[in-house]
């Protein structure tokens, strides 16, 4: 009856469903559309297979699974067969049509006009700093951004990575693009990275770094950052480094033989805001000077940080031509690397656990966490506890809405912080002269008074003073 090796596709009496068809296709039920991987719209991705008939041509597929004659009775697996096959059909054009996931908005991206995609030349025609300082690279830039911006001389990119804003697959992504044979590796504890502090740097006298330097001012190289939700990334942090590894709440915030509890990590992070505030908090907390592992000031840890204060972008967020929204991280990502002829190499294959997916398709970083999820979301977070961090948070959001981001699905740029600095996004985050210390403890009688004692000063004995 023509069915010769595919009756087996079909479940016991034929009925749909009951058994998965063995080379993936997925459980369909006739008239009920079902969401499924992005068809090839010419940006170098597989379509995918159609498993009733594989391996025969179109002519005889329509052949095999037309319907039957008015009055003729039709077998019931070649009946299962034709309406699993009618299905997937219908699924694919409601699909091309709708572009319900995140792989079909890349395709829809793809399919966009070329004037109406991102382009480097028609986004940002200013030639470097517009109204803020002229970019320098100075040693005090060269430790802000020691591991934060990546660059690919090749392709004349650079990317600006925010921890928790899939950081990790884009140091990956630069790594592959540059030719790296081990881009797969975690590219964190490696020797040699890409960034722009590993540039050959000036004398430390004259405290400049004349390649990156250049880099920076040059409009022909495009500026990529990925900024993201900021309780959501507050989330996905915890969700990461103290659920899954439990060891931050020792490193961090020295907790010996428990798991901080959200909540708590929420009132640890945003204990204070800015470094004038955090410092005061940590003579008063603790009574010495510096800054507290609690807080969000310009030394917290980088996951949970202000993305304004990470990678120098209070100082360098003006040049950045491409600004990304993690909520549309396929999209995006593919337009960046579209732009600079880098996606069909680099981005459209290679990625997954078989490499066989494109960049994103899924998010593939090794530590993912499901804090994009709103249910997820909603397990962690009260009201209460959401408004206590967009407060605390407060500067991120002012950046957000500044940038556009917020008001449209499509990439922004940075040109809108031009001329801007922290105190139009938060005041607490800028670092005033005055500088809290145990000495003016001391002389409000908050703490008690210590005297050094010795030659040298790592030698020294402290002691109480009589009175």
């Amino acid at each position: 009856n023509g069915l010769t090796g595919l009756t087996g596709l079909v479940g016991q009496g034929g009925q749909s469903g009951q058994n998965a068809l063995e080379d993936g296709m997925p459980q369909l039920v006739p008239g009920q559309l079902q969401p499924m991987k992005w068809p090839d719209g010419g940006s170098g991705i597989n379509a995918p297979r159609i498993a009733p008939g594989e391996g025969l041509s179109e002519v005889e597929k329509d052949a095999l699974f037309k319907a039957p004659a008015p009055g003729e009775v039709e077998d019931p697996q070649r009946k299962e067969l034709r309406l699993m096959r009618e299905t997937m059909k219908e699924t694919l054009k409601e699909n091309k049509e709708a572009r319900v996931d995140n792989a079909s908005a890349v395709v829809a991206h793809a399919h966009r006009p070329k004037e109406s995609r991102w382009s480097h030349s028609e986004c940002c025609p200013y030639n470097g700093h517009l109204g803020n300082t002229k970019p320098v690279f100075g040693w005090p830039e060269k430790k802000s951004t020691a591991h934060h911006i990546y660059i690919s001389n090749k392709y004349k990119l650079m990317i600006s990575t925010v921890p928790k804003v899939a950081c990790t697959e884009f140091m990956r992504l630069i790594a592959r693009m540059n030719g790296d044979r081990k881009w797969k590796l975690d590219p964190h504890f490696r020797t040699s990275r890409p960034t722009l502090a590993q540039l050959p740097f000036g004398d430390k006298v004259k405290d400049q770094g004349i390649e990156a330097a250049a880099i920076l001012n040059d409009p022909t190289w495009t500026k990529a950052v990925f900024f993201r939700d900021p309780a959501e990334r507050l989330l996905s942090a915890y969700i990461d480094k103290f659920v899954r590894n439990n060891k931050y709440s020792l490193i961090i915030f020295k907790e010996k033989h428990r798991v901080l509890r959200f909540d708590e990590f929420v009132d640890r992070a945003t204990a204070c805001v800015g470094d004038d505030e955090c410092r005061k908090y940590q003579v008063k907390t603790y009574k010495r000077n510096g800054l507290p592992m609690e807080g969000l000031h310009s030394k917290t840890n980088p996951h949970w940080r202000p993305q304004i204060l990470v990678a120098n972008l209070e100082s360098y967020l003006h040049i950045h031509d491409f600004v990304g929204n993690f909520s549309h991280l396929g999209e995006h990502t593919f337009e960046l690397l579209d732009g600079v002829g880098a996606w069909d190499p680099h981005g459209s294959t290679g990625w997954g656990s078989k490499g066989q997916e494109a960049l994103f398709d899924r998010n593939h970083a090794s530590h993912r966490t499901a804090a994009s999820n709103d249910k997820k979301q909603d397990s962690y977070y009260t009201p209460e506890l959401l408004a206590k961090v967009r407060e605390a948070y407060k500067g991120d959001y002012a950046l957000l809405e500044m940038l556009g981001t917020s008001r449209t699905a499509n990439p922004v740029n940075g040109r809108p912080f031009a001329g801007k600095t922290l105190v139009d996004l938060d005041p607490r985050l800028v670092s005033s002269s005055g500088v809290a210390s145990v000495r003016d403890m001391f002389r409000a009688g908050k703490a008690k008074k210590t005297k050094t004692t010795g030659k040298t000063g790592h030698a020294a004995r402290r002691r109480r003073t009589r009175k």
